[in-house]
């Protein structure tokens, strides 16, 4: 099979289109990334492309973004607010990234210390900005630096509450203060914040995409589900913004539009790829890794395979923690849905090398599947042997300045371990342990190990995604109890599985099962 960039869009297209001085000027309506009004100090020319990498940024456009930083201190050596920008993109809230060292090697370049740079603002509110940046790359843990900057900034919005600027950093703040959709109390602050700026401009990138994200959980998805009809609309030349609005129709269940925006959003990255003139690295496998998870809940599995073996073609030609990543992503994924399991593909080996537990013990748990496929059990004994070593091996490097190692994959390969990780890790664990126990004659102590799974994973809560617990375990008990007889208590296990992700098709599926089941148990 031949692979070219121009074939894959056509191969995209084909499936789907997409339908969706002191002075600034505003962006005009219709700008392709976004409208913001945010007045600094600088030449036109270097306000302009501030300007720019500032929508990029709010779409977490963040290499495009740097490059438009970049050039607004070209434009104007003395544009303070381009180095604030430079160092903002290496801050990465959502995905608890930071380059501390970039960050600060690009405040160095405004001044050698705190005073010399907060001495260069021209306006209170340049310095405020540069204020908070510096708590952002100054003293104390990362964990310590969030919550001081997320707390300065609230006092930010205080002082200016109808800079829209200010009110969207905040929001994003307060969702980069804590570990990802852990507290909705504190998401549902920065929704009310982002909120707040989309009814003043509802073409504001930043205030559609934190509001998407701060509802990026089943129970609170339908509150954004307008915002995410429209962010594609409102930046389509940012590839993050088409791909984000499938967060919020995963967490509905709505296959057909997490297609569509997939299909759209990597034939975005194509596009970018084939401008800049980039390797097969700079694809939005994120994406593809997406479109691959809704084609198989339409049941398309050609269709799925057929992106499978694309990125292996990808990673290929353009070895790296990230394609390496999303390869075992898709690969895992892909065997897990079709249980597919006589396909060569099954035996794809990918670099571990920057892959952190969580991620490493999936790969090594779908193999396991496949050695339960195969009746190797002494392979599936080995395997949970060497996962729980790498666990308690990962456990000891816990960090509260998990951010310090930057990756560039959006925040898939992070070496760095937390506490999630290790659940989601321990979980998969508990489901092979469970299995083994059912195939020794001991159902018993197998249902010990589901009950252990499924309360690990209610701990973890919803992906935000497709599944990082590749194989969910309430859908795997349910399968346990389904074979052993108890449809009823498989009902409510299939339940609460599409409480965590609505509208999966094996739950779906399942729960029909164990439906009918009980109908043929209540007759006899």
């Amino acid at each position: 099979m031949k692979h070219d960039t121009p074939l894959i869009k056509l191969f995209l297209i084909g499936i789907s289109v997409f339908a969706f001085t002191f002075c600034q000027p505003k962006a005009p309506s219709g700008s392709s990334l976004g409208n913001l009004d945010f007045p600094i100090s600088g030449k036109p020319k270097a306000q302009e492309a501030f300007q720019k990498g500032l929508l990029l940024m709010h779409s977490f456009e963040y290499k495009d973004a740097l490059e438009a930083f970049e050039e607004a201190q070209q434009e104007d050596p003395e544009c303070v607010m381009a180095y604030w920008g430079e160092a903002m993109a290496h801050n990465h809230p959502i995905w608890q990234e930071q380059d501390y060292n970039k960050g600060n090697v690009a405040l160095s370049k405004l001044g050698d210390t705190r005073e010399e740079r907060l001495s260069k603002a021209k306006t209170k509110i340049e310095k405020d900005f540069l204020t908070a940046i510096e708590i952002l790359y100054g003293e104390g843990n990362k964990v310590e630096r969030d919550n001081a900057y997320a707390r300065y900034l609230g006092e930010l919005y205080h002082k200016y509450p109808e800079n829209d600027e200010v009110t969207v950093f905040y929001s994003l703040a307060l969702m980069g203060s804590i570990p990802y959709i852990s507290d909705m109390e504190v998401y549902q602050k920065a929704a009310s914040l982002a909120k707040e700026v989309m009814d003043r401009n509802p073409e504001h990138p930043g205030a559609v995409h934190y509001y998407i994200h701060a509802n990026d959980e089943p129970n609170y998805a339908h509150q954004a589900k307008k915002a995410a009809d429209i962010y594609a609309k409102v930046a389509p030349d940012a590839a993050h913004a088409i791909h984000m609005p499938s967060h919020i129709y995963l967490s509905l269940g709505m296959w057909d539009e997490v297609v569509s925006s997939n299909v759209a959003s990597f034939q975005a990255s194509v596009n970018r790829k084939e401008r800049k003139n980039l390797d097969y690295g700079a694809l939005g496998l994120h994406s593809f890794q997406w479109l691959q998870y809704g084609y198989l809940q339409q049941e398309k599995f050609d269709e799925a395979k057929k992106l499978l073996e694309d990125v292996v073609f990808y990673t290929k030609e353009s070895p790296s923690v990230y394609t390496h990543e999303h390869q075992s992503y898709m690969k895992t994924t892909y065997f897990v849905e079709t249980e597919d399991w006589d396909n060569p593909m099954i035996n794809l080996e990918s670099d571990y090398s920057g892959f952190n537990i969580a991620v490493k013990s999936r790969d090594r748990f779908v193999h396991a599947l496949k050695a339960f496929h195969d009746k190797d059990f002494e392979k599936v004994e080995s395997t949970l042997l060497v996962m729980k070593e790498e666990r308690e091996a990962a456990a000891k490097t816990i960090s509260l300045d998990a951010g310090m190692a930057l990756c560039s994959s959006g925040g898939a390969s992070s070496e760095n371990t937390t506490p999630r990780d290790l659940k989601i890790a321990e979980t998969m664990e508990l489901e092979l342990k469970a299995l083994l126990a059912w195939e020794k004659g001991d159902p018993s102590d197998g249902e010990n190990y589901f009950l252990k799974a499924t309360a690990l994973e209610n701990e973890v809560g919803s992906a935000a995604g497709p599944p990082t617990i590749v194989k969910p375990s309430h859908e795997l008990y349910a399968e346990f109890l389904v074979a052993n007889g108890r449809p009823e208590e498989a009902i409510q296990q299939y339940e609460a599985a599409l409480k965590l992700a609505p509208n999966r098709i094996k739950s779906v599926k399942g729960k029909k099962v164990a439906e009918e089941l009980l109908k043929q148990q209540a007759v006899l």
